[in-house]
Protein backbone atom coordinates (compact mmCIF):
# COMPACT_ATOMS: atom_id res chain seq x y z
CA UNK A 1 0.00 0.00 0.00
CA UNK A 2 1.63 3.42 -0.75
CA UNK A 3 1.98 5.83 2.30
CA UNK A 4 -1.28 7.15 3.53
CA UNK A 5 -2.02 10.97 3.14
CA UNK A 6 -3.53 12.30 6.29
CA UNK A 7 -6.29 14.25 7.59
CA UNK A 8 -5.25 17.67 8.87
CA UNK A 9 -5.35 19.49 11.74
CA UNK A 10 -4.80 23.20 12.52
CA UNK A 11 -3.51 24.36 15.97
CA UNK A 12 -2.16 28.20 16.76
CA UNK A 13 -0.86 28.51 12.95
CA UNK A 14 0.67 25.42 12.18
CA UNK A 15 -0.63 22.29 10.18
CA UNK A 16 -0.69 19.15 11.02
CA UNK A 17 -1.25 15.65 9.82
CA UNK A 18 -3.51 13.17 11.96
CA UNK A 19 -1.79 10.24 12.52
CA UNK A 20 -3.92 8.55 14.04
CA UNK A 21 -7.62 8.91 15.96
CA UNK A 22 -9.88 6.83 19.52
CA UNK A 23 -13.04 7.66 19.29
CA UNK A 24 -16.21 8.72 17.53
CA UNK A 25 -17.84 11.78 15.61
CA UNK A 26 -15.37 13.16 13.10
CA UNK A 27 -17.07 14.16 9.95
CA UNK A 28 -16.88 12.43 7.05
CA UNK A 29 -18.35 12.88 3.55
CA UNK A 30 -21.11 10.72 4.68
CA UNK A 31 -22.37 12.19 7.14
CA UNK A 32 -23.30 15.15 4.17
CA UNK A 33 -24.71 12.30 2.15
CA UNK A 34 -21.68 12.50 -0.32
CA UNK A 35 -20.25 8.49 -1.03
CA UNK A 36 -16.41 8.88 -1.47
CA UNK A 37 -14.66 7.01 -3.84
CA UNK A 38 -10.78 6.26 -3.73
CA UNK A 39 -8.86 9.22 -4.51
CA UNK A 40 -5.76 7.57 -5.78
CA UNK A 41 -3.40 5.28 -4.03
CA UNK A 42 -2.02 7.61 -1.63
CA UNK A 43 -5.99 8.09 -0.24
CA UNK A 44 -7.74 4.76 -0.45
CA UNK A 45 -10.34 6.25 1.58
CA UNK A 46 -11.45 9.35 -1.09
CA UNK A 47 -11.15 12.14 0.93
CA UNK A 48 -8.94 14.47 2.92
CA UNK A 49 -10.46 16.17 5.84
CA UNK A 50 -8.64 19.74 7.00
CA UNK A 51 -10.01 20.38 10.66
CA UNK A 52 -8.83 23.58 13.13
CA UNK A 53 -9.21 23.89 17.01
CA UNK A 54 -11.55 27.32 16.64
CA UNK A 55 -12.23 28.88 20.46
CA UNK A 56 -11.10 25.88 21.74
CA UNK A 57 -13.43 23.99 19.66
CA UNK A 58 -12.71 20.85 17.17
CA UNK A 59 -14.08 22.56 13.19
CA UNK A 60 -14.21 20.90 10.27
CA UNK A 61 -12.53 24.14 8.35
CA UNK A 62 -12.17 22.00 4.94
CA UNK A 63 -12.64 18.70 2.52
CA UNK A 64 -10.90 17.53 -0.19
CA UNK A 65 -12.68 14.44 -2.27
CA UNK A 66 -14.12 12.43 -4.95
CA UNK A 67 -16.85 11.16 -5.04
CA UNK A 68 -19.34 8.02 -6.38
CA UNK A 69 -20.33 9.13 -10.10
CA UNK A 70 -19.01 12.54 -8.97
CA UNK A 71 -22.47 13.20 -7.44
CA UNK A 72 -21.49 16.05 -4.85
CA UNK A 73 -23.67 18.48 -2.54
CA UNK A 74 -23.40 21.38 -0.31
CA UNK A 75 -22.15 21.37 2.58
CA UNK A 76 -23.57 23.88 5.07
CA UNK A 77 -24.82 25.37 2.14
CA UNK A 78 -21.00 25.69 0.06
CA UNK A 79 -20.62 24.43 -3.37
CA UNK A 80 -17.12 22.86 -3.71
CA UNK A 81 -14.90 24.16 -6.29
CA UNK A 82 -13.50 21.54 -9.06
CA UNK A 83 -10.29 21.10 -9.58
CA UNK A 84 -9.67 18.76 -12.69
CA UNK A 85 -6.47 16.85 -13.89
CA UNK A 86 -5.16 16.23 -16.71
CA UNK A 87 -6.66 12.65 -18.10
CA UNK A 88 -5.28 9.51 -17.09
CA UNK A 89 -6.09 6.77 -19.46
CA UNK A 90 -8.51 8.60 -21.13
CA UNK A 91 -10.53 8.87 -17.49
CA UNK A 92 -10.79 12.48 -16.69
CA UNK A 93 -10.02 12.89 -13.10
CA UNK A 94 -11.03 15.68 -10.63
CA UNK A 95 -11.24 16.77 -6.89
CA UNK A 96 -14.20 18.57 -5.29
CA UNK A 97 -12.63 21.60 -2.66
CA UNK A 98 -15.13 22.51 0.24
CA UNK A 99 -13.21 25.83 1.47
CA UNK A 100 -13.98 27.74 4.23
CA UNK A 101 -16.30 25.47 5.92
CA UNK A 102 -17.11 26.10 9.67
CA UNK A 103 -18.76 23.31 10.93
CA UNK A 104 -18.39 22.26 14.75
CA UNK A 105 -17.60 18.45 15.29
CA UNK A 106 -18.88 16.99 18.02
CA UNK A 107 -15.87 14.52 18.44
CA UNK A 108 -15.16 12.85 21.72
CA UNK A 109 -11.93 10.94 22.03
CA UNK A 110 -8.22 11.12 21.20
CA UNK A 111 -5.80 12.34 18.56
CA UNK A 112 -1.96 11.68 17.76
CA UNK A 113 -1.01 14.81 15.40
CA UNK A 114 2.61 15.18 14.03
CA UNK A 115 4.74 17.87 11.93
CA UNK A 116 7.75 18.40 10.23
CA UNK A 117 8.40 14.93 9.54
CA UNK A 118 11.96 13.23 9.91
CA UNK A 119 12.61 11.90 6.17
CA UNK A 120 14.51 9.09 6.91
CA UNK A 121 11.63 7.36 8.69
CA UNK A 122 9.34 7.38 5.76
CA UNK A 123 7.72 4.53 4.90
CA UNK A 124 5.78 3.47 1.90
CA UNK A 125 3.09 2.18 3.25
CA UNK A 126 -0.08 3.45 5.43
CA UNK A 127 0.45 6.25 7.76
CA UNK A 128 3.85 6.98 9.13
CA UNK A 129 4.91 6.38 12.73
CA UNK A 130 3.54 9.00 15.42
CA UNK A 131 7.48 8.75 16.72
CA UNK A 132 8.69 10.06 13.05
CA UNK A 133 7.69 13.70 13.39
CA UNK A 134 10.01 16.25 15.63
CA UNK A 135 6.56 17.67 16.74
CA UNK A 136 4.00 15.12 18.22
CA UNK A 137 1.10 16.47 19.83
CA UNK A 138 -2.01 14.40 21.62
CA UNK A 139 -5.32 16.25 21.42
CA UNK A 140 -7.99 15.06 23.76
CA UNK A 141 -11.52 16.56 23.23
CA UNK A 142 -14.88 15.66 24.79
CA UNK A 143 -17.75 16.75 22.58
CA UNK A 144 -15.77 18.63 20.08
CA UNK A 145 -14.65 20.98 22.58
CA UNK A 146 -10.79 20.61 23.15
CA UNK A 147 -9.78 19.19 27.10
CA UNK A 148 -5.96 19.20 26.16
CA UNK A 149 -3.44 18.96 24.21
CA UNK A 150 -0.50 17.53 25.29
CA UNK A 151 2.90 17.59 23.97
CA UNK A 152 4.64 14.38 23.16
CA UNK A 153 7.61 15.88 20.87
CA UNK A 154 10.56 14.53 23.67
CA UNK A 155 9.29 11.09 23.82
CA UNK A 156 9.24 10.58 19.92
CA UNK A 157 12.84 12.05 20.07
CA UNK A 158 13.80 9.52 22.62
CA UNK A 159 12.15 6.58 20.44
CA UNK A 160 13.71 7.64 17.57
CA UNK A 161 17.06 7.75 19.16
CA UNK A 162 16.70 4.58 20.23
CA UNK A 163 15.81 3.11 16.90
CA UNK A 164 18.66 4.85 15.55
CA UNK A 165 21.16 2.66 17.43
CA UNK A 166 19.60 -0.80 16.43
CA UNK A 167 21.25 -2.23 13.46
CA UNK A 168 18.84 -4.90 12.98
CA UNK A 169 15.87 -4.63 10.95
CA UNK A 170 13.74 -6.98 12.75
CA UNK A 171 14.97 -5.90 15.56
CA UNK A 172 13.13 -2.32 14.81
CA UNK A 173 9.96 -3.56 13.70
CA UNK A 174 9.86 -5.53 17.08
CA UNK A 175 10.10 -2.52 19.01
CA UNK A 176 8.22 -0.41 16.92
CA UNK A 177 5.49 -2.67 17.39
CA UNK A 178 6.17 -2.60 21.56
CA UNK A 179 6.21 0.89 21.70
CA UNK A 180 2.95 1.06 19.32
CA UNK A 181 0.65 -1.18 21.59
CA UNK A 182 2.36 0.20 24.99
CA UNK A 183 2.63 4.08 23.94
CA UNK A 184 0.20 4.77 21.09
CA UNK A 185 -2.08 1.94 21.53
CA UNK A 186 -4.42 3.41 18.93
CA UNK A 187 -2.30 3.73 16.39
CA UNK A 188 -1.79 0.35 16.16
CA UNK A 189 -5.46 -0.87 16.71
CA UNK A 190 -6.99 1.67 13.86
CA UNK A 191 -4.17 1.09 11.44
CA UNK A 192 -3.39 5.34 11.37
CA UNK A 193 -6.56 5.28 8.84
CA UNK A 194 -7.62 8.71 10.30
Amino acid sequence: MTAQAPNTLEINGHTYGIIATEGEGLLTPSDFGIQPVMMSTACWRGYITHYAIVDGVLTLVGLRMCAEEDQYKPIAGIEPTMEVYEPVEGKRYAEAVYSDLAIRTHFSGAMLAGRDFVDVLYRHMAFQKPWGYRVLLEVVVADGRVERVQDHSDEARGIRTVIAQMENPRDVMDFERKIGQDRFPYFDRDLGFT
